[in-house]
């Protein structure tokens, strides 16, 4: 059978083990938040332009950030903690291909639309999870992908077959 410890060396453990949990937890916490700023102040720099969704007979305007580089693609909007409700985030790929996304590093909820190389929106995922790891891919080959506030689809009744007014799609 083990020795039992008197209390007062109890009580100093237990103290040393609190501090040592206290410690590592402030670390952890030191660690993601050098993590965002270091990934804020290495960011890249997006072209700013504008794009329309034509919808119902409408056009919906939105200030888009244009993410051309795999590296622009690859940060995406990580790390934002709100975007405007007139912008997005417009993802330009070299030819159709076969695009998934996650949520990963992403704080706000977004409506994530896949386009054809013309433009035409073949599927929409609404409402995202922030920060889930979960893939996103619409199971066809896509161009292009804008990345809206979360609502904004149904807001605007925007849905698939609606078309994106934007230079790379006027053929």
């Amino acid at each position: 059978m083990g020795k039992i410890l008197p209390l007062k060396h109890r009580y100093r453990i237990g103290f040393f083990l609190i501090l040592h949990m206290l410690c590592t937890g402030m670390v952890f916490c030191h660690v993601s938040f050098a993590t965002e700023k270091l990934a804020i102040e290495n960011s890249e720099i997006f072209e700013h332009s504008q794009l329309a969704i034509a919808s119902g007979g409408r056009e919906y305007r939105f200030n888009v950030e244009v993410a051309k580089s795999y590296s622009a693609r690859a940060q995406g909007l990580m790390f934002r903690r709100e975007m405007p409700q007139t912008s997005g985030m417009l993802f330009l790929f070299e030819g159709s291909q076969d695009v998934a996304m996650w949520m990963k590093n992403t704080y706000i909820s977004l409506d994530i639309i896949f386009m054809d190389s013309n433009g035409v929106i073949v599927y929409i995922a609404k409402s995202t999870t922030p920060e889930s790891l979960d893939i996103i891919s619409p199971q066809k080959l896509v161009s292009s992908v804008l990345e809206l506030n979360a609502g904004i689809t149904d807001l605007k009744n925007i849905k698939i077959g609606d078309k994106i007014i934007y230079p790379v799609f006027q053929k």
